[in-house]
């Protein structure tokens, strides 16, 4: 068997309810991390793959229950990196790569200044930036410890030297003092909206990254504008990924915290994605 028969076999035994470009991009995912090939390798190379059969179908009968593949395979990319990932992590989304770029763009022509990436789960965000920012001094922190391990083995993989501690957000005072940036990607899904989300989502991801009570739902961004008063300099950045329903309600709580240069960034879907806002 060739790379593109046992594509074209993949894509037969997905049996999701599911568009076909989704289809196949599932079915490339699981390809090459079988055949280490990436997708135009698949498509056109001609030598002969050898697959353990039983491995490929315990991964279609995980597909075929809605697992993502990134759990699957244990990886996911984001802003160019490979990142593992495993059910104590969010998957990380191309949307949150502006929650980088924006980060990068305040601090490009600055040395040394201190980033706090809270909420970090897997790293991806604070990683991301102490890659393509080495004179940053980032700190990732998070309320989890299986995902503080996630997020200190990706670092290691991708050999940036940052600082990694738990701490809760919500309860006690971040560790820190005259930061820079405190940057975050917040548990945002109201418990109310979890009927209309994906299964894949609902049933693999980490319900603590993901929702926060109907009655409470800026419970992050209230601790995040509160921790960013006590710990930024003047001058200094608070950047948020949000729920595009909340976009103006989490700008009223940060005016209401003195914050200045209130700002909504659209992703490329032209959803209400980022809040930023200067102390």
């Amino acid at each position: 068997m060739i790379a593109k028969e046992l594509w074209l076999k993949t894509v037969a035994a997905i049996t999701l309810p599911i568009e076909a470009d989704e289809k196949n991009a599932i079915a490339f995912a699981w390809v090459e991390f079988l055949t280490q090939l990436n997708r135009t390798e698949i498509v056109t190379d001609k030598k002969e793959i050898h697959v353990d059969e039983n491995f490929w179908q315990q991964g279609i009968a995980r597909i075929n229950q809605h697992e993502p593949i990134q759990y699957i395979t244990g990886e996911a990319y984001f802003y160019g990196l490979r990142f593992f990932v495993d059910h104590h992590v969010l998957i990380p989304r191309p949307e949150t790569e502006l929650l980088v770029d924006i980060v990068l763009a305040y601090a490009k022509n600055k040395n040394e200044i201190k980033i706090v990436d809270a909420c970090t789960g897997s790293g991806c965000i604070g990683i991301s930036i102490q890659k393509k920012s080495p004179t940053s001094n980032v700190y990732l922190t998070d309320i989890s410890a299986e995902a503080l391990a996630i997020a200190q083995k990706n670092a290691g993989e991708l050999k940036v030297n940052l600082t990694i501690l738990q701490s809760d957000l919500i309860n006690e005072k971040l560790p820190f003092s005259q930061i820079d940036v405190l940057v975050s990607n917040p548990p945002y899904v109201r418990l109310q909206e979890k009927a209309s989300m994906l299964e894949n989502v609902v049933k693999y991801e980490p319900h603590l990254a993901l929702f926060v009570p109907d009655n409470d739902a800026l419970i992050f961004y209230k601790a995040l504008a509160q921790q960013g008063q006590n710990l930024l300099t003047n001058g200094g950045l608070l950047a948020v990924e949000i729920n595009e329903a909340l976009a103006d309600e989490i700008c009223q709580l940060f005016a209401l915290h003195q914050y200045t240069t209130i700002a909504i960034h659209k992703d490329y879907s032209g959803k209400n994605r980022i809040v930023t806002a200067i102390k």
